[in-house]
């Protein structure tokens, strides 16, 4: 059960989801881990935050709650997700997780504008609290997204991309270590626009090609942050470089097609341009989820039409599905399928 106390009130050994409260109140720069130091119980205290969001399922434990040890990657893990309590606020636990994203966003991107290889663990320490919000309500966070500043833009849809993607593979009952890493390679997969200058970035229209291209190289260079970090895992690699491509092979940046294309990396392409569509931005009028999702499917070639009849039916617009992909998988092929998203290739 999810709680929601005074830092005053804070003790050692409670697990911690999130904080309430202004970045600049924050004292710590994660989310879910274990408070069991002196030293941070006193900071939690101390600081200006709000509000305190605990799991007592979790608290309680050893210290093999915290994230790993500096340097390694702590792989995603089967635990079972907090459940926030009966009267709990959504709305409000949906605000708290986008402030903790944003700010933790901060420190990816930031790294990545120095030259340092990002913490894949801040990452996971996204994507569990995200998941902790959706666990509520599949909605207030998605909802909370779509409204995008110019500014922030990036942030706020990598966040947005990897809620979908992590409600679209929880309603394909992927496994929890898959799920989670979906959930952090959609929060790394535009990594590489940290190299591109906010005047072509933010750019309402008319791209010159030289401009394109610095763009379309987006991939790439993600790719080639993350791939100094050791042990990052392959899907988040994978969806990285090739979330632009497309079945019919006209996509960037390597220009592969069909049965190259990895299906995590074909359903975080509908999740990225599902989002892009309908984010309401100060210089365009966003895409309602229908209209979205009806222009969608006349794009043959580009996505994976059953698939993206699975996320329609996700998000509950089965209406927009044409008719001749509106009959379910049977049971074995749907397995396979599921399956099918712990490879990094099919």
């Amino acid at each position: 059960m999810l709680k929601l106390i005074r830092p005053q009130d804070a003790q050692l050994g409670m697990f911690i989801i999130g904080f309430e409260g202004s970045w600049a109140d924050h004292p710590f720069w994660r989310t879910n881990f274990l408070l069991n130091k002196p030293g941070d119980l006193a900071r939690l205290r101390a600081s200006a935050v709000s509000g305190v969001l605990i799991d007592d399922a979790k608290s309680g434990m050893d210290a093999s709650g915290e994230v790993g040890k500096p340097g390694a990657v702590q792989r995603p893990t089967d635990t079972a997700e907090p459940r926030p309590s009966a009267g709990f606020d959504q709305q409000r636990l949906a605000e708290m997780t986008v402030r903790n994203c944003r700010r933790a966003m901060g420190r990816l991107f930031g790294s990545a504008r120095m030259g340092r290889t990002p913490d894949p663990r801040i990452a996971l320490s996204v994507t569990q609290g995200i998941l902790t919000s959706l666990t509520g309500s599949s909605t207030a966070l998605i909802g909370l997204t779509r409204i995008k500043s110019t500014d922030a833009y990036t942030y706020l849809h990598s966040i947005a991309v990897s809620a979908l993607m992590l409600r679209f593979g929880r309603y394909l009952e992927l496994e929890t270590e898959d799920l989670q890493l979906l959930g952090m390679a959609g929060l790394l997969h535009d990594l590489g626009k940290v190299s591109i200058p906010a005047s072509v970035l933010l750019k309402p229209s008319g791209l010159t090609e030289q401009e394109r291209e610095l763009i379309q190289a987006h991939p790439g260079e993600g790719h080639r942050i993350l791939s100094a970090h050791p042990d990052m895992p392959d899907m988040i690699l994978d969806i990285c470089r090739h979330h632009h491509e497309r079945l019919d092979g006209t996509g960037y940046p390597d220009r592969i097609a069909g049965e190259e294309i990895s299906r995590p990396v074909r359903l975080s392409t509908i999740c990225d341009v599902y989002d892009a569509v309908t984010s309401i931005r100060p210089y365009r009028k966003a895409w309602t989820p229908q209209e979205a999702l009806t222009r969608m499917f006349e794009w043959e070639g580009h996505l994976d039409m059953p698939l993206l009849a699975d996320f329609a039916r996700c998000l509950g617009y089965e209406e927009t599905i044409p008719l001749d992909l509106r009959i379910e998988m049977p049971d074995a092929q749907a397995s396979k399928a599921v399956n099918g998203y712990s490879d990094p290739r099919p």
